[in-house]
C-alpha cells in the first residue's frame, strides 16, 4: 500500500507541475463597452480592438482608435475634447470616446428642447426627443494573413430617422499592420458592371422588389454606370462583399444595398495587394 501511495502521489505531482508549466493564453483582442443615458441623450460605445499579442496588433490598434476618435469628434463637433486613453485613469476605452459625446449631446439636446418649449404654441407637442449616438467597432473575420474590422453606428439629432455612421469594413495585413486601402481596381469599373448589376438585382429581389422592375428604376444614380461603394469591399468566408451606404445609390427605404461576389469571379478585378492577402503562399 505504501508503494502504491507513493506512485499515485508522484503521478499527481507530475501532472500538477506539467499543468503549471503550460503557457498562459494571451488575449489578442480587447473588448470595451459603455453606455450613458439622460432625458436628453443616449450614447452607446462598443469597441473590439487588437492587443499587442496579435501580430502587428499595436499598429492596427492605433489606426483603429484614430478612426474612432475622428468619428467621435465629428459626432460631437468639438475639436477641443480630449480623448487620450490612459489605462491608469480607471476609465474604460469605450467611455474615453463615449463620454465627450454624451456631454455634448446632452447639452445640445437640452438647449434645443428649451427653445422648443419657449416658442411652443397652445397644443404643440413638446415631448423631449433625445439625441442618440452609437459607435460600434468589432472584428468580423481573421485569417493567418489578415483581419477585418467593421466600423459602424448611427446618430440621431432629430428628423425622420437615424443616419448610418462609421468607416465601414477595414482590412488589415497581419504582416505589417497596414490598411488595405484599395480592394478593387477602380480602372476596371466598366468591366465590373455585370457583376454589380447582378448583385444589386439579387439584393432588391430578396428584399421584396417587383421582379418586373428595372434596376435603374430602383437606383438613384446619374446615367447607367453603377459606382463602387464609398466604403471599400471586404473579405468574407464566401467571397468579396460590397455594401453601399444609405442614400449612396438608392432611397433610404432600400436600406444599405449589399451583396457578395464569389472570389473566383471577383479576383480578376481585385488589386494585387488584395489578391496577395487571399493567396495561400
Amino acid at each position: 500500500m505504501k508503494k502504491l501511495f507513493i506512485s499515485i502521489a508522484t503521478i499527481v505531482t507530475a501532472t500538477c507541475m506539467a499543468s503549471s508549466c503550460k503557457p498562459e493564453k494571451k488575449n489578442t483582442f480587447e473588448q470595451s463597452t459603455w453606455k450613458d443615458s439622460t432625458a436628453y441623450a443616449l450614447v452607446s460605445v462598443s469597441l473590439e480592438v487588437p492587443t499587442e499579442n496579435l501580430p502587428s496588433g499595436t499598429v492596427i490598434r492605433q489606426h483603429l482608435l484614430s478612426i474612432v476618435e475622428g468619428e467621435a469628434r465629428e459626432i460631437c463637433d468639438d475639436s477641443t475634447v480630449t480623448m487620450a486613453y490612459d489605462p491608469a485613469s480607471g476609465i474604460s476605452l469605450a467611455e474615453c470616446y463615449g463620454r465627450p459625446i454624451a456631454i455634448a449631446y446632452n447639452a445640445e439636446s437640452k438647449e434645443v428642447q428649451e427653445l422648443r418649449e419657449s416658442t411652443a404654441q397652445d397644443g404643440d407637442d413638446t415631448t423631449i426627443i433625445p439625441y442618440n449616438a452609437e459607435i460600434i467597432l468589432q472584428k468580423e473575420l481573421q485569417t493567418d494573413k489578415y483581419v477585418v474590422f467593421h466600423s459602424t453606428g448611427s446618430i440621431y439629432t432629430g428628423g425622420a430617422h437615424p443616419i448610418e455612421h462609421g468607416a465601414g469594413h477595414l482590412t488589415y495585413s497581419l504582416k505589417d499592420g497596414q490598411l488595405l486601402e484599395q480592394v478593387v481596381d477602380s480602372t476596371r469599373l466598366a468591366d465590373l458592371q455585370p457583376l454589380l448589376r447582378e448583385g444589386l438585382t439579387q439584393y432588391f429581389t430578396a428584399n421584396g422588389a417587383d421582379e418586373s422592375m428595372k434596376l435603374e428604376d430602383m437606383l438613384l444614380i446619374d446615367g447607367n454606370v453603377i459606382p463602387l461603394p464609398t466604403h471599400q469591399p471586404y473579405f468574407t468566408a464566401d467571397g468579396l462583399a460590397f455594401e453601399y451606404k444609405q442614400y449612396e445609390i438608392a432611397p433610404y427605404a432600400a436600406g444599405m444595398p449589399s451583396f457578395v461576389i464569389p472570389y473566383e469571379k471577383a479576383k480578376p478585378f481585385m488589386t494585387p495587394k488584395a489578391k496577395g492577402l487571399l493567396s495561400k503562399d
